[in-house]
């Protein structure tokens, strides 16, 4: 293998430098050359995921309960409790919670009381 004289190879992790007149393992140079895509696949990943964004694709996990789940949460616990009610669509009672408390902090409705 030729190597320029001026090519420096650094690694971030290993802390190690080593100029291209020196000799090289095989492993060293694997290690190097597999450290180097592994950061070209997290920039072109980065890029990816900002493009989208700018193009308003959502990201990460659908949410359990849609608007009109909540909606329909929020007047069904005006008669039941949350335990019920969470039941009823399948998600757990923090859950359900969570989703309410998000409606009524967007909407500034305040929160939702249990009749009685």
């Amino acid at each position: 293998m030729y190597f320029d004289t001026a090519t420096t190879v650094r690694s971030r992790k290993r802390n190690k430098e080593s100029s291209s007149n020196q000799s090289h393992t095989m492993d060293e140079l694997l290690f190097y050359l597999s450290e180097f895509v592994e950061d070209l696949r997290k920039e072109k990943q980065a890029v990816g995921i900002h493009r989208a964004k700018q193009k308003g694709v959502k990201l990460g996990r659908p949410s359990k309960l849609t608007i009109n789940k909540v909606l329909k949460a929020i007047n069904l616990k005006k008669y039941s409790t949350s335990e019920q009610v969470a039941n009823r669509f399948g998600v757990g009672r923090s859950t359900l919670l969570r989703h309410i408390a998000k409606y009524n902090s967007s909407n500034n409705t305040g929160k939702t009381k249990k009749a009685g």
